[in-house]
Formats: C-alpha cells, sequence, structure tokens
C-alpha cells in the first residue's frame, strides 16, 4: 500500500496505476450510493486532496469515466454522475471479477491449489455467514 495525503489515506497497492485504481474507488462510490444518478462528482482538486495524489492523475480517471459513459462533464460545473442500470450492471459484474482476481493471485501466492482455494471458500463462506446471520 502506497500512503497517500493525510495519514489515513491507505488506498492505493503499487501494482496497478493510480488512476485506474481511483476509477474503481469512484466506480464503488457510485455503486454505494455516494454519488448517486444525477449528482456532481467532487472536483480534481478535492479528490486530488482527499487520495493525496496529483491532479493530472485525477482528471485523467474522470476522463476516462466520462468516455464509458459514467460522468458527464458540464463546461463550468464539473462532473455529473450517469449511472442508468446498464452501466450499475456492468460496474458490478466489473467489480465482482477484480475482486474475484485478487483473492484467487493472493491464495495462489500463499501456495493454495484450485481444490484448496474451492474450500477455503466453502469453510470461511458458512463462518462469516453465521457471524452475519
Amino acid at each position: 500500500v502506497i500512503q497517500k495525503g493525510n495519514d489515513a489515506m491507505n488506498y492505493f497497492r503499487t501494482n496497478e496505476p493510480i488512476y485506474l485504481q481511483l476509477i474503481n474507488l469512484i466506480k464503488l462510490d457510485i455503486i454505494k450510493g455516494i454519488y448517486p444518478e444525477g449528482s456532481q462528482c467532487p472536483s480534481v482538486r478535492d479528490l486530488a486532496e482527499k487520495y493525496g495524489i496529483n491532479p493530472g492523475t485525477v482528471q485523467k480517471s474522470l476522463t476516462l469515466l466520462e468516455e464509458e459513459g459514467l460522468l458527464k462533464a458540464e463546461n463550468t460545473s464539473g462532473h455529473f454522475i450517469v449511472l442508468g442500470e446498464e452501466n450499475r450492471q456492468k460496474i458490478l459484474q466489473e467489480t465482482a471479477i477484480r475482486l474475484t482476481k485478487e483473492y484467487l493471485d493472493k491464495m495462489q501466492e500463499l501456495g493454495y491449489n484450485d481444490q484448496d482455494i474451492r474450500n477455503q471458500i466453502k469453510t470461511n463462506q458458512k463462518k462469516v455467514s453465521k457471524k452475519n446471520g
């Protein structure tokens, strides 16, 4: 984890470009409703300050989100959230794939094979379900 900005800002890993990680963070915030449909996305300056990163990196992320159709730029007003059900489902699927890949990569780094991973998922799902149920 790279520590940026304030001491609590431990958002970024070293193995992936920061602009891509920021895109994923913003997408998660959109899905969670932190930035609802039609709301204004925080400014480049605010996001750069929040995450302790270069404003150019933030601008690159916002531009790519705009190209994906998740943000709409208004000339003097900033960026606004354009979600829609199709984009929402797309983000959920992308997030599930990304998180699954991260989990599988970490488990393989620890030496687990495919069967061990399946067993861990089955065992731990029961434990987690009991705690949350």
